[in-house]
């Protein structure tokens, strides 16, 4: 059986745009903050029709200007994603605001543009917006969840039930044109020709015969350089720092300087790792046309997934070698070799005594700023580097590394100097105060506090269940608005009360130099003799390492430190005089 729409469209009707800006129900008492949201697939992008960018901003902006209940809050641009799916960036940042409460209604030029699958784009129409409260407005398809028009019987019908059917159209186009792209596509690797974009470093597009490469010699020569170096046996770390180190340009900011591509961002990328382990596999570099390696096809339901090598498409001799078959298989034993070798290391490390990571996401480059990699191995030899000088050499950052030993050693110094002082203060500040009237006070309003947040969570829940109960049909429209009313009305009430007694609870601990969390850890952790990751994730915000070992620690909790020590010491100012 269909499922009923529950977002009520106006009747297009030959309606103009205009006309669904005077149609639309006027709402008395609660103004909307939009968020514009334009999609451009990359099919789209180029083309000189009405869903540009800048075709789709000027009519959502347009419809907007004379609505005096509306204020745009924000514009979400997805260029180059596809419709088939809702993992774009931009979408999902705007959902994420739209959970936050920065905005309550979105504004589409047409539906295709919010998505083009029927059961996702259905599923954000009829539960998750209205679930949100949000507002949906699809300018083109005269489309407004807003307006509704009540039947005989009170519980609203739906004019525009054409909407579905308008998703379904959408996706059945997607999926045609994902199945004609793919027939063109298999053509195309039947008969050794690349699928369009920039070409394998070391070659250009041939500037006769569409579909082939040509060696671009300039970039060949570093290519033979990198196989022969590996051929040698040299590791991919040792080939990047040499290629950097020479001021051998990467394949972006080759490509960059020769005009290939114009994304400024490429101009200054060094050469990495995973490229060099790319090009010392790839086939192309033999002659070879190699496709296939990944898959995908929308008209089957299939996501784009990474192919086994025995289903790729290699037609060999389409193009110029730019390595000898010998210097390839040369490189293949290399890499062979090498990996057997990382397999043997990771089998003894098994064998010896392992440790956590206890500062996983915590330990940074003091000079570049990257997190630093762990490399993990028994205790007396697990340390930490900056893989930017490991990768980069000279070029990347400046050397670095730290053992774990000596790191541990140092944070349980820091954490114990940095807790006892706060401890001692705490203890001063609250005997002047009299701690006990003051700790009971603190207890009464915690539990206040606590016992407020648990009672919204049961609203929430009871919001949540009579949705559910609505769209299964347990409720009619009226009693689910009363009951909607009714426990937004209880939520409201709790959220002020309890927003009375956490700004209490915070006039107090300013006024008494306490910061509960912190209290609490330093009560946990003082005169523990080791480190652990419970210890670092509760009291450290980050570690900096530089040159020589040297470490800086960012401690959380620094401003209710600092608040401590400066009533302490203002107390101590009024006891003198």
């Amino acid at each position: 059986m269909a499922r009923k729409v529950r977002n009520h469209p106006v009747p297009r009707d030959k309606m103009s745009e205009n006309k669904l800006s005077e149609q639309t129900p006027k709402v008395k008492t609660h103004d909307f903050s939009v968020a514009l949201y334009i999609r451009l697939s990359k099919e789209d992008s180029g083309k000189n029709n009405q869903n540009t960018v800048e075709n789709q901003k000027a009519l959502l902006e347009d419809f907007v200007k004379d609505k005096p209940d509306m204020k745009v809050v924000d514009i979400y641009i997805d260029n180059g994603f596809s419709g088939t799916n809702f993992e774009r960036p931009a979408f999902q940042k705007m959902m994420e605001d739209a959970k936050q409460g920065k905005i309550n209604c979105i504004i589409v030029k047409d539906l295709s543009r919010f998505g083009r699958s029927y059961l996702e784009a259905g599923n954000y129409l009829e539960k998750i917006f209205p679930f949100l409260n949000i507002r949906f407005i699809s300018v083109t398809d005269h489309f407004d969840t807003f307006a509704v028009i009540s039947s005989e019987d009170g519980r609203g019908v739906a004019n525009g039930i054409e909407i579905p059917l308008k998703n379904i159209i959408n996706e059945v186009y997607a999926k045609d044109i994902s199945r004609k792209v793919g027939s063109a596509i298999e053509i195309q690797k039947r008969e050794g020709r690349y699928g369009g974009g920039v070409a394998p470093y070391g070659y250009k597009k041939s500037s006769t015969v569409k579909g082939k490469y040509e060696v671009d010699e300039e970039a060949a020569e570093v290519v033979r350089y990198i196989f022969r170096l590996r051929s040698e046996g040299y590791g991919y770390c040792s080939i990047v720092k040499i290629l950097n180190e020479k001021g051998i340009k990467s394949p972006s900011a080759y490509r960059y300087e020769k005009g290939i591509v114009r994304n400024e961002k490429g101009s200054n990328v060094l050469w990495k790792i995973y490229a060099i382990e790319d090009m010392l596999r790839d086939e192309v570099y033999l002659g070879n046309m190699v496709r296939g390696k990944t898959h995908s096809a929308m008209h089957k339901g299939e996501k784009r997934h990474y192919v086994p090598r025995s289903e790729w498409v290699i037609v060999p001799g389409t193009h110029e070698p730019i390595v000898s078959k010998e210097l390839f298989e040369a490189v293949q034993a290399v890499n062979e070799k090498k990996a057997q070798e990382y397999k043997d290391n990771l089998e003894k490390a098994k064998e010896n005594p392992k440790r956590d990571n206890l500062f996983k996401g915590k330990i940074f480059c003091g000079d570049c700023g990257i997190t630093m990699g762990g490399a993990v191995g028994n205790y007396n030899s697990m340390s930490y580097y900056c893989p930017n000088y490991r990768e980069n050499g000279a070029m990347g950052c400046v050397k670095k590394h730290i053992s774990a030993r000596k790191l541990e050693k140092a944070v349980l110094e820091a954490v114990q100097i940095h807790l006892k002082i706060f401890l001692e203060g705490r203890e001063e500040i609250r005997s002047r105060n009299g701690s006990a009237e003051i700790g009971k006070r603190r207890m009464v309003l915690e539990s206040e506090t606590r016992d407020l947040r648990q009672k919204e969570a049961q609203y929430q829940q009871k919001l949540s269940s009579t949705y559910l109960d609505y769209k299964d049909k347990l409720l009619t429209v009226q009693e689910y608005f009363m009951l909607k009313n009714k426990y937004q009305a209880a939520l409201a009430e709790l959220e002020v009360a309890r927003k009375e007694k956490e700004l209490l609870l915070n006039k107090m601990r300013e006024t008494y130099g306490e910061d509960l969390e912190l209290s609490h850890a330093a009560e946990q952790y003082f005169g523990q003799m080791v480190v652990t990751k419970d210890m670092v994730d509760a009291l450290i915000e980050r570690i900096e390492v530089f040159e020589k070992g040297r470490i800086h620690i960012i401690f959380r909790f620094e401003d209710e430190y600092r608040s401590l020590l400066e009533k302490r010491a203002d107390m101590e100012q009024e006891g003198a005089n």
